[in-house]
């Protein structure tokens, strides 16, 4: 009687039990895989807004888990049909997923981050805290900051910032090297390198053209403080047979020289010069050179092409 008793009682405790198991089950809330039916847009770089519009998504937010090609997005707005997040840091190329209660909808179609690319760096020379600009494609817009620039490894300051244009200043203990930019996980390479000088204090950059008659000719020569120091353009002068503009005084510098009137270059800062062309002997000249120089004859700047002059050819 003990035994029949007993084998009852454990007959009615497993139908309990497996009554109880079918309950919980029930329980479990049924959800729909998530489908993604289109993105926008298809393309973008890190903290661009995306959004996804679809079906099945959560009305709750953390419930919405997207990834980027594997990585996981802040989602910023929700709804069963329409999600916005934000493009994460280390996002490459790959599909968008949204995953809910461990059911995945993956995009047909990959979500693109481009790389940064570098196709001009002006200038090309100079010092610490030179302002120096960057064109190209690809950069970061609405956070100046996620743009990563490095002049050779130095990481350097970014003061404004376009999806085509960086301003930077030359960081202090760079050397010379390439310039990259760095967005995400992604870099771009400048091609040709960036030159430090610190003891640099002028470039020159010229208009060109051939001279067919004197009436009228002239070189339009940019001067420009690269350097990390105020410079005092009195102390230069430029030599030729050429008549003055912007100039102090008829062979003010001796042997045919002008001398810059009174004017103080901070770094970055430019002056432009008009030098008309002169008869020497009766002839024309084709062209004239530039010798920049220090009044006591010594050279206050290392960084220069062609021992520190240049021709200039002149312009009609």
């Amino acid at each position: 009687m003990n035994l029949r008793y007993a084998i009852s009682m454990v007959v009615i405790v497993s139908v309990i039990l497996l009554f109880d198991g079918c309950k919980s089950d029930d329980d479990e809330p049924q959800v729909d895989t998530p489908v993604i039916e289109s993105f926008s847009p298809t393309s973008g770089i890190l903290m661009d807004e995306v959004t996804i519009n679809g079906k099945n998504f959560n009305t709750s937010k953390d419930l919405n888990i997207v990834k980027f090609n594997g990585i996981i997005a802040e989602v910023l707005t929700f709804s069963p049909t329409q999600l916005k997040v934000a493009v994460p840091a280390s996002a490459t190329t790959g599909p968008i997923t949204v995953e809910v209660l461990q059911k995945v909808g993956k995009s047909e179609t990959d979500f693109m981050v481009p790389t940064p690319e570098i196709i001009d760096v002006t200038p090309l020379l100079g010092g610490e805290g030179l302002p120096v600009v960057i064109t190209g494609e690809n950069f970061s817009v609405k956070t100046p900051t996620l743009n990563i620039v490095k002049f050779n490894g130095t990481i350097a300051e970014v003061l404004n910032a376009s999806a085509n244009a960086l301003e930077v200043a030359v960081p202090a203990g760079a050397t010379t090297g390439k310039v990259t930019v760095e967005v995400g996980v992604n870099k771009g390479t400048s091609a040709e390198e960036f030159e430090i000088c610190n003891d640099a204090e002028l470039i020159i950059v010229s208009a060109t053209a051939e001279l067919t008659d004197a009436t009228n000719t002239h070189a339009i020569i940019v001067v420009k403080n690269v350097g990390k120091q105020t410079i005092d353009l009195t102390q230069w002068a430029y030599q030729n047979y050429a008549s003055k503009d912007n100039m102090v005084g008829d062979d003010a510098g001796g042997g045919g020289s002008f001398i810059f009137e009174n004017v103080t270059l901070e770094t970055g800062e430019q002056y432009t010069i008009h030098a008309y062309a002169g008869l020497s002997n009766s002839s024309l000249y084709n062209y004239f050179i530039i010798n920049l120089y220090v009044p006591n004859g010594e050279t206050v700047a290392e960084c220069y092409s062609d021992n520190n002059s240049i021709i200039v050819p002149l312009e009609k």
